[in-house]
């Protein structure tokens, strides 16, 4: 039994949640991993050996990681993630949860 052909790894993205990666054999969700951490940090690297432990990382040369300032009262201590215009797609709080989501912007694996 080709059981490849069957399991798709698919990342769920949703305002008010953290990051999840979901594991889905036909068509039916069997395995869930949430990254949820406390004072995360945030970086934007130029190749996965520079990913550290605890850290959102951007791993984009079209799109951009700004840290929020400590004047920012909607996301402090986060992040986000801006597209060449400095229009923020997505915005993550320090445990990682999504806390803003362009309508327009779709993920898909």
């Amino acid at each position: 039994m080709n059981f490849e052909s069957t399991i798709t790894l698919v990342p769920e993205i949703k305002t008010g949640y953290p990051l999840a990666l979901k594991t889905v054999y036909n068509q039916n969700e069997i395995a869930r991993i949430l990254y949820q951490g406390a004072a995360l940090s945030f970086q934007q690297v130029a190749t996965t050996t520079d990913i550290t432990k605890n850290t959102l990382s951007l791993l984009s040369p079209s799109l951009r990681l700004e840290t929020s300032s400590d004047g920012d009262a909607a996301l402090k201590k986060g992040a986000y993630i801006v597209d060449s215009q400095y229009r923020p797609l997505i915005a993550f709080d320090a445990n990682g949860v999504v806390r803003y989501l362009d309508s327009n912007v779709r993920f898909t694996a």
